[in-house]
């Protein structure tokens, strides 16, 4: 996903898409909708969604991997990380974070957007 890419439309059949525009999202729905309906009343045509993306699970406090030089004889860095009993580039947590240029203000716009 993009970071420009804050709208989804999720269906059944076709799973979750992302989208630059609400527009794009909701057509994508309506052409979802129309597939199910084209055979008759599909159960999935309940099942169709749109929606903003305000957060996005993202890497926060990364540690990179030292150079084997500064590892001790166990493999454990300065900082006591283990590094010696797998073969990690880097450590990392990860956090729900805004996504793009997103605030809360321009949440509630976008989200108004899609109504």
């Amino acid at each position: 996903m993009s970071k420009k890419e804050l709208y989804f439309c999720h269906d059944p059949e076709s799973g979750f898409e992302t989208f630059e525009t609400a527009g794009e999202a909701l057509k994508h729905a309506q052409d979802a909708i129309d597939m199910y309906m084209d055979d008759g009343w599909m159960d999935g045509v309940e099942q169709v969604v749109t929606g903003v993306i305000t957060k996005q699970s993202t890497k926060t406090n990364v540690t990179e991997r030292p150079p084997e030089s500064e590892l001790d004889e166990e493999g454990f860095c300065e900082e006591g990380i283990d590094w010696g009993h797998n073969d990690f580039e880097y450590t990392c947590n990860y956090e729900m974070m805004p996504v793009g240029n997103m605030d809360e203000d321009d949440n509630q716009e976008t989200e108004a957007t899609m109504a």
